[in-house]
């Protein structure tokens, strides 16, 4: 049986397309001896199981043809809001539950405050760039919250601004399968709270191409993943 939490050893293992752009990211820097925070991936076969239900191959036909202008139209926007509500309130599967408690367990994350981040696959890339239009909850606690902002993140690649860049930049809806960053908010030392936000830019030192990220803000949270892209 395909395992599908996985810590930061085996997201290195398993690669990119199940743990996508972050998920993988985070786990070779802690692969490579970075100060990553104690986390793992629900890779995207979960959001796969999702999207491919039954109940919403109705919802996924009416909105596979919308193109960029669309979204916006009244029908097109009830459409991918009963989509995303038929994700939100999906029930994931026993083995998702049952491995995500032995993950917090085995993280030594059960009562930790945990950042649950959107992590597609193609998400980030040479030509395109998703900073601010997918999902990530912060400050989340115990398995059935954690399994509730899993399916959040997941329906989030289904907003108005997601559907609508994925069509402006011609990148297929397959082509953004989503897994799930799970991991520890980052306090300052002795303290429960984070203290700072903020944004990160990099320059590739081979050709001198600037990329950045924003620190989405929560109660001044400093999401965990953006900690550690200021190495990457």
């Amino acid at each position: 049986m395909t395992a599908l939490i996985l810590n930061w050893r085996q997201a290195f293992e398993a690669g990119v397309l199940s743990c996508g752009g972050k998920g993988y990211h985070l786990a070779k820097l802690q692969h490579y001896g970075f100060p990553v925070p104690d986390g793992g991936v629900a890779v995207a076969d979960v959001y796969c199981w999702l999207i491919l239900a039954p109940a919403l191959a109705g919802s996924l036909q009416a909105v596979g043809t919308l193109r960029a202008e669309d979204v916006t139209e009244p029908m097109a926007a009830e459409a991918l809001v009963r989509l995303q509500q038929g994700i939100t309130t999906a029930v994931l599967p026993m083995q998702v539950c049952t491995e995500l408690e032995h993950f917090l367990r085995e993280c030594h994350l059960v009562d930790c405050d945990i950042a649950v981040s959107s992590s597609a696959v193609s998400e980030d890339g040479p030509n395109a760039s998703f900073a601010g239009i997918h999902c990530r909850v912060l400050h989340v606690r115990d398995v059935d919250a954690i399994c509730r902002a899993v399916l959040q993140c997941s329906a989030l690649l289904w907003t108005p601004m997601a559907v609508s860049y994925r069509r402006r930049m011609g990148i297929a809806d397959d082509d953004v399968l989503c897994a799930v960053v799970l991991c520890t908010i980052v306090t300052t030392p002795g303290g429960d709270e984070p203290q700072s936000a903020g944004v990160a830019f990099s320059c590739d030192p081979r050709t001198g191409r600037c990329s950045g990220g924003s620190w989405a803000r929560h109660r001044g949270a400093l999401p965990c993943e953006k900690r550690v892209n200021s190495v990457w």
